[in-house]
């Protein structure tokens, strides 16, 4: 008997819209297997707290308004809990509950010790002043207050925020607690005891991750072809650190369409066009495609980085990559990774692509309670020691269990995070 066995004989392919529903039947599911406890399983379903705050924002002159924050915090047992903050309007607390399980569950993958947490603040920054974000980043943690801390939850960066929202949150942190605690936010500035060239380490992670779980099929990273779905601070970094560490980018496409070009496309020169033009539609160095034909195109890594449920049953039977890789959680509808799977595609999903950001903000705690920052090569050790392993392990569970690589990772997590909670019971 194995995982498999406990899992239904058919798939549903049918899109299932909430998230943490999809997430707890896992859970479920893989409980069952491991034979785990009653009282376990409830730590590990269920979110500790919960919290909605109303952040006030007068606009320039105009009316007041009243903007929602979330925060979900699921698990304190493992240590401080942290997860982004996301700046974007469709945040919903279904999708937030999911994501910070789901941190938890990578922060086990990873042996680092961190429970998971996500927040948002539910509006659209391409619409704000930056006189806006300001105020909307500081209330936000002032809602907070009494929560947040290096050892309570730990902020870090997600969608819409980037080193200069950070710094105003550590700011507001500080103005009420009445000094400063850098260990209370991920994704500071170098010059702010934060990691150096963070996005590269991102990048750098998901090369990690590429070279354990396509070994078998493709030895070096060299011979590895890369197309971008999105091409936003993730997607670029990505690009980027990929490219260092030897694969070539074909295609890549954003919201005006896309670019294709077999021979390679020079990350760079392209983020530094996109940095003038907005877009990718226009690069003189590529041939001008649709967003459908580098989700189609020949390439041997397909990554999806645009935003939530980009690859779904509607265009899943387009895609040629050898590998699909979720860089977004939720990137990758269950019912197109069926498809991908049986169709012998391997799908990575964001819960191994996304954890060289995990390892930079574990990497930034550390720094700040040592106030030393680590040399660059200490923290590629970081990344392929704490990745190396995890990846292995999810591969061993995988093969050992007939299971996709995301039930894998959450077997294996779920075994940690018990064996963990039983010790301190």
């Amino acid at each position: 008997m194995n995982a498999k066995d406990f899992l239904p004989v058919t798939i549903e392919l049918a899109e299932t819209p909430d998230s943490y529903i999809e997430l707890a039947a896992d859970v479920e599911e893989l409980a069952r297997y491991l034979d785990l406890e009653d009282w376990i399983v409830n730590r590990i379903r269920h979110i500790e707290r919960e919290v909605t705050v109303n952040l006030p924002l007068v606009r320039d002159g105009s009316r007041a308004l009243s903007i929602t924050g979330f925060r979900a915090q699921h698990l304190s047992a493992r240590g401080p809990m942290y997860g982004p903050v996301s700046i974007c309007p469709g945040a919903q607390l279904s999708h937030l509950r999911a994501a910070a399980i789901e941190m938890t569950f990578q922060a086990a993958l990873l042996n680092s010790p961190f429970g998971g947490a996500a927040g948002a603040i539910v509006c659209d920054p391409d619409t704000l002043s930056e006189s806006d974000l300001r105020c909307l980043a500081k209330e936000y943690v002032r809602g907070l207050r009494g929560i947040l801390g290096r050892f309570n939850d730990v902020l870090g960066p997600g969608e819409g925020c980037n080193e200069q929202i950070m710094a105003w949150m550590l700011d507001s942190h500080a103005q009420l607690q009445g000094h400063m605690d850098l260990g209370v936010v991920a994704g500071r500035a170098a010059q702010m005891w934060g990691v150096e060239n963070r996005g590269e380490i991102v990048g750098r992670g998901l090369a990690v991750v590429l070279q354990n779980v396509l070994r078998e099929r493709k030895p070096s990273l060299r011979d590895i072809t890369v197309a971008v779905q999105g091409f936003g601070p993730l997607g670029t970094s990505l690009a980027l650190g990929l490219q260092k560490s030897g694969t070539r980018l074909v295609a890549v496409a954003d919201a005006s369409g896309g670019v294709l070009a077999p021979s390679g496309i020079d990350v760079n020169a392209l983020s530094s066009y996109v940095a003038e033009k907005r877009f990718v539609l226009g690069f003189p160095e590529a041939e001008q495609v649709s967003n459908a034909d580098v989700v189609g195109c020949q390439c041997d890594v397909l990554i999806a980085a645009a935003g939530r449920k980009q690859i779904t049953n509607t265009n899943v039977a387009q895609i040629q990559a050898h590998a699909v890789v979720e860089a977004v959680t939720g990137g990758i509808t269950s019912g197109a990774e069926a498809l991908l799977s049986n169709a012998g595609t391997v799908v990575i999903p964001s819960i191994l692509a996304s954890s060289g950001e995990t390892v930079a903000a574990f990497v930034e705690w550390n720094q700040s309670l040592r106030f030393a920052q680590l040399p660059p090569a200490d923290v590629e050790q970081e990344l392929e020691s704490r990745i190396g392993t995890a990846c292995q392990q999810v591969k061993a569970a995988a093969l050992k269990h007939n299971i996709s690589l995301r039930r894998a990772a959450h077997l294996v997590a779920m075994e940690r995070i018990a064996s963990e909670l039983r010790m301190c019971t």
